[in-house]
């Protein structure tokens, strides 16, 4: 909701350090109006290559917003360069601030090896989510990428990680809302050497997108610092039925037609189990050897498979 205030009326300006990031240094910003607190970001970055980077996620928040109905990612409001001293700048831009929204991670539940997924929240250390939470939001998280993502163009959100608290969210009345608080990159999720299109190339894309969704969101670090985890089997129920809701609101939003939505789901269903297995594979074969979630994601993924399967198999039903 627009919103004017004129600069008089703000009594108070609070700036709060949130965190020091590899590439960035994102603030809280609270106007103190009479009547309300108004809260801003600001995403400071003060390398070359941070700088590179602040400017890429200022455009590609501009890009995809209004995208679809719903704000899953932050409006941005301005970007500039600052002089410091020595004749140096720093890049920063102002954005949307989520208030009330939390990172969330896996971590050790009441020291007896069980782990669960706990929420960020100062005025509750100890708050995980149950089960049934966990799989609502991995659903809402699978949901917001699908939405984004470019069916004629096969761009998608790329460069997010759950260990860089990329994702956040909210409990109102024990509901978990979900929001995406960066976007690093959008582009194809493979280079395509020759021209794709026609419905072929589009299902089986997007199969690509679906398989490779449901492997990434797995893969989170223990405490947001700790060493890589694999996250347990429940979400990947969660994931498909955010996957099929993030197409839903692509074609309220007139990105694709409703239509699609059933092609794809009888086109996925037919898929033989080898096959399917075949793709995983492929997509772990493309993943930089270099990746630190490799490892983790190789001694993972035959049962992944399994599971994943076994979620389509109930689609059947």
């Amino acid at each position: 909701k627009k919103q004017s205030l004129s600069a008089p009326a703000v009594s108070r300006i609070h700036i709060h350090l949130e965190k020091h990031g590899a590439i960035s240094h994102p603030a809280r910003i609270l106007l103190c109006p009479a009547d309300r607190l108004i809260a801003f970001v600001v995403n400071v970055a003060v390398s070359t290559e941070g700088q590179n980077i602040a400017l890429n996620e200022y455009r590609l928040l501009r890009q995809l917003s209004g995208r679809v109905g719903s704000a899953w990612v932050p409006r941005v409001f301005g970007c500039d360069k600052v002089r410091i001293a020595d004749q140096r700048h720093i890049q920063m831009f102002l954005g949307e601030w989520f208030d009330g929204f939390h990172e969330f991670h896996v971590s050790e539940k009441f020291g007896f090896g069980e782990t669960s997924l706990r929420v960020w929240d100062p005025k509750n250390e100890s708050l995980f989510l149950t089960r049934d939470l966990t799989q609502t939001v991995f659903e809402q998280m699978a949901m917001i990428l699908t939405a984004y993502y470019n069916i004629e163009t096969f761009e998608q959100i790329t460069s997010w990680h759950h260990a860089a608290g990329d994702f956040v969210v909210c409990l109102k009345k024990d509901k978990p809302i979900v929001k995406l608080i960066t976007v690093r990159g959008y582009e194809p999720l493979f280079n395509l050497s020759v021209a794709s299109d026609g419905l072929e190339a589009i299902l089986n894309t997007l199969l690509v997108f679906l398989l490779n969704l449901s492997i990434r969101l797995r893969v989170d670090r223990m405490d947001g610092v700790g060493d890589l985890t694999w996250i347990e089997a429940n979400v990947v129920q969660g994931i498909i039925h955010g996957f099929f809701k993030g197409l839903y609101l692509q074609a309220e939003n007139d990105h694709i037609p409703f239509e699609l939505i059933d092609v794809f789901k009888t086109f996925l269903l037919q898929i033989p189990d080898m096959d399917i297995r075949k793709i995983f594979m492929g997509i772990v074969n493309q993943i930089n050897p270099k990746s630190p979630d490799l490892p983790v994601i190789k001694q993972n993924v035959e049962v992944h498979v399994k599971t994943f399967l076994s979620e389509i198999e109930r689609m059947k039903i």
